[in-house]
């Protein structure tokens, strides 16, 4: 919805360019330099292996104590300069990529908001309210469930309900009863992809923030626990939507199912995967911090 849409600004996304651009730039010059010492170790090392004259060692031995190395003024050796070279250039590039992905995230967002000026937009804002509003009350009616224990396999969905009132009132020919929960089935399974998508998207996010060795291993095992139950529930629950008289077919393969406690355990499931991701996208947030620009300005 454009409500939470990020706000966005095209000064924003010239800021981080530069950024990248300046970043670039450092550690191009600093992989020049690193190849200018490399150069300078070969030259120093093929040097020391030719033969030298009498004249030429004398004269070695008189400017030794006159080196730069002998007063202090030398940063350090060639080899340990470039050692530090190197780590400078990794950090730089490590640097280079978080802000490679920043400005990919700031590209996407603004054009999310044009988008959402145009008139599609507005239409995609007002379907996204309404979407809001089902899972706001699958939510409510998932605690209710939860509280008092019931399963309600054989009651219809909100989607479901909206659909055939939709398509009574507009006088579709077409047999209500049976494609208003195969309609139903495929919006819910279209809402299950994309918005499981965008959670990982957040999650990845947010692991890239407070990533560990630890922490990393710790959160994937437990999206993948919650996630795969989710799915298992989802796919048992695509029973109910299909019309009693082809659901036969769908039972013989899978065996008896107790709707009502799989009900539940969806419910449940479904509870928890919303509350995971409110707890997702509100560390997502508090991480990045409010928006310092007006929203939606230019």
């Amino acid at each position: 919805m454009h409500s939470f849409l990020r706000p966005v600004t095209q000064q924003q996304v010239a800021d981080v360019e530069q950024r990248l651009l300046r970043t670039m730039r450092l550690v191009a010059s600093r992989k020049r330099q690193e190849l200018l010492l490399k150069q300078e170790e070969t030259r120093l090392a093929a040097k020391r292996e030719e033969p030298l004259s009498l004249v030429g060692r004398v004269a070695q031995f008189v400017q030794r104590p006159f080196s730069l190395e002998a007063l202090g003024l030398s940063g350090g050796s060639p080899s340990a300069t470039r050692r530090q070279l190197s780590t400078e250039i990794q950090a730089l590039e490590a640097f280079s990529r978080e802000l490679f992905l920043e400005l990919d995230e700031l590209i996407q967002a603004r054009l999310c908001e044009l988008k959402a000026r145009t008139w599609l937009g507005k239409v995609m804002n007002v379907l996204g309210r309404c979407c809001s509003a089902i899972c706001i009350y699958k939510i409510v009616m998932s605690s209710v469930n939860l509280l008092l224990r019931r399963g309600s396999a054989q009651a219809e969905d909100p989607a479901t309900r909206l659909l055939t009132i939709l398509l009574l009132n507009l006088r579709v020919p077409v047999d209500v009863s049976y494609w208003a929960p195969m309609l139903s089935l495929i919006f819910v399974g279209y809402l299950t992809f994309a918005n499981t998508r965008q959670f990982i998207q957040r999650l990845l996010a947010i692991f890239r923030m407070v990533s560990t060795s630890v922490t990393s291993n710790s959160l994937a095992l437990l999206l993948s626990e919650v996630m795969a139950m989710y799915f298992a529930a989802c796919v048992i629950l695509t029973l109910r939507f299909v019309p009693k008289r082809d659901r036969a077919d769908l039972l013989a393969m899978v065996g008896e199912v107790d709707l009502s406690s799989v009900h539940l355990h969806f419910d449940y499931v479904f509870l928890l995967s919303s509350l995971c991701s409110l707890a997702v996208f509100g560390l997502s947030y508090w991480l990045k911090g409010p928006a310092v620009d007006t929203p939606h300005a230019d």
